[in-house]
């Protein structure tokens, strides 16, 4: 039966039934409306001596057995019953900063209410001033205040009191009883910071001061700092922070930033002064404490410090169990089962989807709660991309959760007439490279590049033998000699180190020759199975590398160079600058398959 037609008949039938019973039920008399109206006209003023009385009136309601008047003064709420036939009452209404709301409910002999809703009284002594703000000349001699009115006059026009306050010494130095909304000062110390208090007052008195710094020759501090993890690389930071303001008497030559990993010395580093951002290189497996200042003529303050927790270590799942991210025709999705970590200390998640490498592309960010439910980026457009998910505190605190590489249309596909065999057998089809003649075999691509910055992606399977190498930055020489980083998938390295197992390598090479160390290495995943089809990620992005496996983080180097030296390569192997990939076996069992490889 068709959906739209069941509907409209068990519609049908629902109306059919209710008329019988209509029908068949007795005649009710009718019955007038349950309960008062809430009074009319409601109305207070201030009056009496000082205008301290609050003379309250309304419009009479039929039928009611009394009234109550509520008034609250910001603290507690007072009501006062009031008989049926009066409409009015006078309360005492003390304090020139007192802000009163009063409601008058209806109540019957059944004890059924209605009530009005809220007449709010303004104080009588005026609110405080808007817009409250300073300057200082070039020599710091003299200096102004400025503001607005007062968005709550009071019962009187303001005036104001205007102190200036030095802050070493804490002693108002001037005092200024105004009715404009500007003073000026003079003969200031260059060197002393001074604090402007502006208070508005009537005749009633006052209630707020308000304060504005009219600061030294140092400028004060960035606001705004955070931290998150870059889209290429966990090990590659972006601090971000707002410019302050007041830049002192000179220049601004440059930002500052430092930062501290747990237990070690502050290291620095500097930005031009019209930058607001700094991306650094640093180990992910440490927790990272920042701050930044301006810097020129004089030294500014440093800004409050930000703090990033350690990412997630090698071997692990890229997401936490609680999020999945997915993409269906332009559509990314990122989906929470249920809070992040601790939703106390993250109450917010950053989501964000930029492109892996390149500089400009599509690129956008969600701040959502720590909770369950879904967000998307709609309409994003071919491309590679990756997605984090970054759990935010309100004290400038931040974790990543997850991250994930989507390539979206297959961008950087890499056709058969651009893989190249340069040693051993193998056969190319299409996008497929395969090598099932055992013994060393090697491929590489033919892209012509102009950057080493890439993502590589590629499907693989070990279908036989001790493994397989994944070459990235690579370069050819001399017909089949390649230099590159080898990420290696080496089940059979347990057959080399038995004390260490199987594991997944990243190896160097030179014009062909292996360094024996591994310049970075991690143990065998549990539950990853040799003979499965695994989609292998490498991002190159400038000296660091990061790597996974079916989504699990396999290699996150924040230096290259540094993981070289460590390793011992680098003093005989040099510094790989290609810009190709490729692939290798190398025992005589080895049968390994690529499929749906892309190079971006």
């Amino acid at each position: 039966m068709n959906a739209r037609l069941l509907y409209t008949k068990s519609l049908a039938t629902a109306v059919a039934i209710s008329t019988t019973a209509l029908a068949l039920a007795p005649a009710l008399p009718a019955t007038a409306a349950i309960g008062p109206k809430a009074p009319g006209m409601l109305k207070v003023e201030r009056t009496g001596a000082g205008l301290t009385t609050l003379s309250i009136s309304w419009r009479a309601v039929e039928a009611v057995d009394h009234y109550t008047v509520t008034v609250f003064d910001g603290q507690k709420d007072v009501s006062t019953v009031v008989g049926a036939l009066s409409t009015n009452l006078t309360v005492a209404a003390p304090g020139a900063c007192t802000r009163y709301q009063v409601r008058v409910a209806a109540v019957d002999a059944e004890g059924n209410t209605a009530t009005t809703g809220p007449y709010r009284v303004a104080p009588l002594a005026p609110g405080s001033v808007t817009n409250l703000d300073v300057d200082r000349s070039k020599d710091g001699t003299d200096g102004v205040a400025f503001w607005s009115a007062p968005r709550n006059p009071g019962a009187a026009a303001p005036s104001y009191t205007v102190q200036l306050k030095q802050l070493n010494t804490g002693k108002i130095i001037s005092e200024d009883k105004t009715g404009n909304t500007k003073v000026s000062f003079g003969g200031l110390d260059p060197k002393r910071a001074y604090a402007v208090k502006v208070t508005a007052r009537n005749d009633y008195g006052q209630c707020v001061t308000s304060t504005s710094l009219l600061r030294n020759e140092k400028p004060a501090e960035p606001t705004g700092l955070f931290v998150v993890r870059e889209s290429a690389a966990s090990a590659i930071v972006m601090l971000r922070w707002k410019a302050p303001r007041w830049r002192g008497y000179g220049n601004v030559d440059a930002f500052e930033v430092a930062y501290r990993a747990s237990g070690e010395k502050a290291q620095f580093d500097k930005v031009p002064a019209d930058q607001d951002h700094a991306k650094l290189e640093l180990d992910p497996n440490r927790n990272w404490t920042f701050q930044v200042r301006a810097v020129g003529d004089e030294r500014g303050g440093w800004s409050k410090p930000a703090v990033l927790n350690r990412d997630l270590a090698p071997g692990k799942p890229e997401l936490d169990p609680a999020v999945t991210i997915a993409e269906t025709n332009g559509t990314v999705t990122v989906d929470f089962a249920g809070p992040v970590g601790s939703s106390s200390k993250y109450p917010t998640m950053l989501l964000s989807i930029k492109p892996t490498v390149a500089s400009k592309g599509f690129r956008d960010t969600h701040t959502v709660s720590n909770t369950a439910g879904r967000a998307e980026f709609t309409q994003v457009p071919c491309g590679v991309y990756t997605v984090t998910v970054t759990g935010m505190s309100p004290d400038r605190e931040s974790k990543e959760f997850g991250r994930q590489v989507i390539n979206r249309c297959d961008t950087g596909a890499i056709p058969a007439n651009m893989w190249k065999l340069v040693f051993g057998r193998a056969d190319i089809t299409g996008n497929y490279v395969d090598m099932r003649y055992g013994n060393e075999s090697r491929v590489m691509s033919t892209t012509k590049r102009s950057s080493k910055d890439a993502v590589f992606t590629t499907e693989a399977t070990l279908r036989s033998g001790w493994g397989y190498g994944i070459w990235t930055q690579a370069s050819l020489s001399g017909g089949s000699s390649v230099s590159g980083y080898s990420f290696q998938y080496d089940p059979g390295y347990a057959n080399v180190n038995p004390g260490f197992g199987k594991a997944l390598l990243l190896r160097v090479w030179d014009s062909g020759r292996e360094c024996g160390n591994p310049v970075a290495k991690v143990k065998w995943p549990d539950g990853l199975q040799v003979g499965a089809t695994h989609r292998v990620v490498v991002v190159n992005e400038a000296d660091t590398l990061y790597a996974s496996i079916d989504g699990i983080k396999m290699f996150d180097v924040p230096s290259l160079k540094a993981a070289m030296k460590s390793s011992g390569c680098a003093a005989n192997f040099a510094d790989p600058s290609g810009t190709e990939v490729g692939f290798r076996s190398w025992n005589a069992s080895s049968s390994v398959f690529f499929e749906n490889t892309t190079l971006s």
